[in-house]
């Protein structure tokens, strides 16, 4: 029996080393408003058993704010995960400022986070891939902390902890954590 859950680990670790091993990480400033509309929907949290959100809630002021004209505000930065040629994760930030904070808000220099990945590539190490991506590229261009915002229920807030986030702050269903990025040479 021992033997069998061995080899069940080994089975799983082999699958999840080949789906990395298959899928591309790409930087970039511009997503077409359609796809990030698609993923930050996805990353909206509904706990188990709960009643999905209309589609149109990502028009709400509040929530817009994250998505709109991206590419052309501060701090706007995402990494995609694609494989073949379907994007299968995504990773964005954005900095709302004071004058239109958002649930992850820190100071004016700090990019709100938000991630995604299709609930069929999940738990294979893309969403931790997406993170380092990220953390990387944000902090060649100078940033020294990314933040997010996550309800207390979701499982990715271990994720966040595992890779460096840390909560600054304990609101009423959420968590409001920041992670310091490592300073590179200009």
């Amino acid at each position: 029996m021992k033997f069998a859950f061995s080899f069940v680990t080994i089975k799983k670790k082999t699958v999840k080393m080949k789906t990395l091993k298959t899928i591309r990480f790409k930087i970039t400033k511009n997503i077409e408003e359609k796809i990030i509309r698609n993923f930050f929907y996805m990353a909206l949290y509904v706990p188990p058993g709960g009643i999905p959100f209309p589609k149109s809630i990502i028009d709400e002021p509040k929530l817009y704010k994250y998505i709109e004209n991206y590419g052309n505000k501060p701090g706007d930065l995402a990494v995609i995960a694609i494989k073949d040629t379907t994007i299968i994760g995504m990773i964005w930030g954005r900095i709302n400022g004071a004058d239109n904070k958002g649930w992850g808000f820190i100071d004016d220099k700090t990019p709100e986070i938000g991630i995604a990945v299709l609930p069929e590539y999940r738990n294979l190490g893309i969403g931790a891939k997406l993170l380092n991506q990220l953390f990387e590229a944000y902090s060649q261009e100078g940033y020294q902390n990314i933040s997010l915002s996550v309800d207390k229920r979701n499982p990715s807030f271990n994720l966040y902890q595992r890779n460096g986030f840390m909560i600054v702050r304990d609101e009423d269903d959420s968590y409001v954590m920041k992670k310091e990025l490592k300073k590179h040479p200009k």
